[in-house]
């Protein structure tokens, strides 16, 4: 099996100039989810809770800044060509 290289960038913490979208992220899941949990050592948690919260971000949740869309309708106007990113 060949071994894929990608290039590795680390970025100094709260740079959102460098990646706006992972510091939004970021961001979110520190104040939307982090804070109404604590799971001290238990990853496995954790990662059934993380997914569940980023099925909830992304699917149930209206946002004003995409005209009460959920994210994933959004992404599907963007995908069939109906609606412009404002990330472009």
């Amino acid at each position: 099996m060949s071994e894929i290289k990608y290039p590795f960038f680390l970025l100094p913490p709260k740079s959102p100039e460098y990646n706006c979208n992972v510091e939004r992220a970021n961001g979110t899941f520190k104040y939307e989810l982090f804070a109404q949990y604590k799971y001290p050592g238990n990853f496995d948690l954790l990662q059934v809770k993380l997914k569940k919260f980023i099925l909830f971000y992304n699917s149930k949740s209206l946002y004003y800044g995409i005209t009460l869309l959920t994210p994933f309708e959004f992404y599907e106007l963007i995908k069939n060509g109906d609606q412009k990113s404002h990330m472009c």
